[in-house]
C-alpha cells in the first residue's frame, strides 16, 4: 500500500468516526464481534482490547485528530471538509470561501503534510 493509500485509509476511517461521534457518540465499546470484523478470527481471539479507548475509539483516530489539530487553518478547514462533508469537490470549496483549484491543492499538501506526522508517529 502506497503512503496515499495509507494516509487516506486513515482520514476516511478518522472522518467516518467523526460522523458517527456526531450523530450519536461513535462506534460502540468493542465486543469480540467488533474484533473480529476489524482483525480477523485469529487475531481477535489473541489480542486484547487495549488498543481501544473507553469510548470505544478505535486505534489511530486520536493520534489523526491530534495531527489534523496541528495543520494550519486552511489546511484544516479543507480536511474536515473532505473527510467529513458531504456533496461535490466544488460545493465543498464554495462553503469555504475558495476556489476549486485552490481547495485541491490545498488537499494535497495536507496529506503530505499528514503522511510525515501521522507515518513518522507509527514508525516509531
Amino acid at each position: 500500500m502506497t503512503k496515499n493509500a495509507v494516509i487516506r485509509s486513515l482520514l476516511t476511517r478518522w472522518g467516518d468516526y467523526q460522523v458517527r461521534a456526531l450523530e450519536g457518540g461513535g462506534w460502540s465499546r468493542r465486543t469480540v464481534l467488533g474484533r473480529v470484523m476489524d482483525e480477523g478470527m485469529v487475531a481477535a481471539s489473541i489480542r486484547s482490547t487495549a488498543g481501544y479507548n473507553a469510548r470505544g475509539e478505535p486505534p489511530g483516530i486520536a493520534s489523526t485528530t491530534a495531527a489534523i489539530s496541528e495543520l494550519p487553518e486552511l489546511l484544516r478547514r479543507v480536511i474536515v471538509s473532505r473527510y467529513t462533508g458531504t456533496g461535490t469537490l466544488k460545493g465543498r470549496a464554495v462553503k469555504l470561501g475558495i476556489e476549486e483549484g485552490t481547495y485541491r491543492a490545498a488537499v494535497d499538501k495536507a496529506h503530505r503534510v499528514l503522511a510525515r506526522q501521522l507515518l513518522r508517529d507509527t514508525a516509531a
